[in-house]
């Protein structure tokens, strides 16, 4: 039997990767929610979203430019600043925010294009990673780099509200709903401004206003969502794509493909550490999860209870990172022992106290309910949504969620599916929309994700495949979520492709021994 080698701090001691491995746990996958498929109606845009024309019809709007001295660990050569911006590209004659922006010169001199990464969320600074960005820098001689902290992050204006600002845990059930709901009244109509094609539009505007030359895109976990809708809004400036830790735009709005992914993932976590049996270790799970469903257990000392959707949510952090401890609480819990799975789910839940240049908290509530839904249709009123969400709930079989009951999947605090239940109507200009539906243009799409990635799972992430039809998945053997952070061919052949953007071969990466 061999050790499990996962560590949870996601520290590994290749010096190419330690400059990226902040990024393994600091990017999120989409809270809550997808576009609706499987024959249920959405509401967003009615089948309308932005278009390239459009998008170039909004940037006709000037922007205005006003540079600022660089914060550390921005050298002497970059270029910062802000950029006034429209809040509403589709109507701008209100509201007009500032989105902060650096521009980096190519090492070398003589740039052949710009790399604009963007980090994950939604609600997460890239200025507060910037230095894992800059580490790029060497590996790519001839491209300037363009880091902008999106609308409603950090240092363009963090957007926050009370309920989620002053939380102390990840709430669950109809506590989150609710939460959402009050967040959303906190931020006010305010909230309908918050759109990935918005801060698309504050981005390109930026690039045009620098006169910096055609974008190359890499993007990480939500940021996969902002590549993928610049790509197809911009489709003959964008010179090239990196997409690691997808997040494509057809998702299952009930996210079974998460539930489906737990299963698959805990087998090949037991057959590659040999820690256990992948059948009997599916088996203690499913039974772990029916007693929490059947009767939650306590918090020490706290009011909170570790219900069967804590667990749900839980087991997508654990099986990937801490797997060793992960089977030591299963096998407790089932001896009647909940000691070590209460503090995994204490170390889950914990919430850190807010950053004032950092993510905004309540921009992962306003992005997820403004661009992605779930069961029931964002223009109907309260009462038909929940009866619509009912009904279609009832409807699915009672192993939909393979572990897990159906009301324990509603119920977790990583993919709940009515996030949005309560969340007011959304205002805002179709135009603003995704284009969840294309074209998607011929540009060059490198694709990135781990086999054990369990916050972008392959099941969800090989959907995005259909879409482009330039480009090359590789699925990189025992990585975990953002293959960059633990990879050093998912790395490698990442620069080498954005230096150079030729797609690689579909198997570069697959004699590469799993990280260490």
């Amino acid at each position: 039997m061999t050790a499990d080698t996962t560590d949870p701090s996601c520290k590994r001691p290749h010096h190419r990767l330690r400059a990226l491995t902040a990024l393994c746990l600091a990017t999120t996958s989409l809270a809550a929610g997808a576009w609706i498929s499987d024959a249920v109606e959405a509401w967003p845009g009615n089948g309308r979203t932005a278009t390239p024309e459009s998008a170039e019809r909004m940037l006709e709007h000037p922007v205005t430019l006003e540079t600022e001295a660089c914060p550390a660990p921005f050298d002497a050569t970059t270029r910062c600043g802000v950029a006034t911006v429209p809040a509403d590209w589709a109507k701008p004659d209100g509201r007009t925010p500032e989105i902060w922006f650096a521009s980096i010169p190519a090492p070398s001199g003589t740039s052949t294009g710009v790399t604009v990464p963007f980090h994950g969320g939604p609600g997460e600074s890239i200025s507060e990673f910037a230095e894992l960005y800059l580490a790029l820098g060497p590996a790519l001689p001839d491209r300037d780099m363009l880091i902008v902290d999106l609308r409603g992050n950090g240092r363009s204006g963090r957007l926050g509200c009370p309920t989620l600002d002053t939380a102390q845990w990840i709430a669950d059930g109809l506590e989150q709903v609710d939460a959402v709901a009050r967040c959303a009244q906190e931020v006010g109509p305010r909230r309908d401004d918050y759109t990935t094609v918005g801060s698309v539009l504050d981005v390109e505007a930026i690039r045009r206003a620098l006169d910096l030359p055609k974008p190359s895109l890499l993007g990480v976990s939500y940021g996969t969502w902002v590549v993928q809708t610049y790509t197809a809004l911009f489709p003959d400036l964008v010179q090239a794509a990196v997409i690691d830790g997808i997040v494509p735009f057809d998702l299952d709005p009930w996210g079974r493909t998460y539930t489906d992914a737990m299963q698959r993932v805990l087998g090949l976590r037991c057959e590659r550490t040999t820690l256990c049996d992948p059948a009997e270790a599916d088996a203690r799970v499913r039974r772990v999860a029916a007693s929490l469903a059947a009767q939650p257990v306590p918090f020490p000392n706290s009011t909170l209870l570790l219900t069967e959707g804590v667990f749900s949510g839980v087991g997508i952090f654990a099986i990937q990172y801490t797997f060793a401890d992960y089977l030591t609480a299963i096998d407790r819990a089932l001896d009647g022992d909940y000691g070590p799975l209460l503090a995994l789910a204490e170390a889950w839940t914990a919430l850190p106290p807010p950053n004032p240049l950092g993510g905004g908290s309540a921009l992962s509530v306003v992005v997820a309910c403004n661009e992605y839904s779930a069961p029931f249709d964002l223009d109907h009123k309260l009462a038909k949504r929940a009866a619509d969400f009912e009904r279609r709930l009832a409807e699915l079989p009672d192993d939909a969620f393979g572990w897990f009951s159906k009301q324990g999947w509603v119920d977790s605090p990583w993919e709940q599916v009515d996030f949005c239940l309560e969340y007011p109507k959304p205002r805002f200009s179709s135009k603003l929309l995704p284009p969840s539906n294309g074209p998607f243009p011929n540009v060059p799409v490198l694709m990135l994700n781990g086999d054990i990635d369990l916050q972008t799972p392959l099941e969800s992430a090989e959907r995005a495949k259909t879409n482009w039809p330039n480009s090359v998945f590789l699925t990189i053997k025992d990585a975990t979520h953002v293959t960059l952070t633990t990879s050093e061919c998912a790395l490698g052949t990442t620069l080498s492709f954005l230096q150079h953007p030729v797609l690689p071969d579909a198997r570069a990466c697959d004699s590469e021994p799993p990280p260490t």
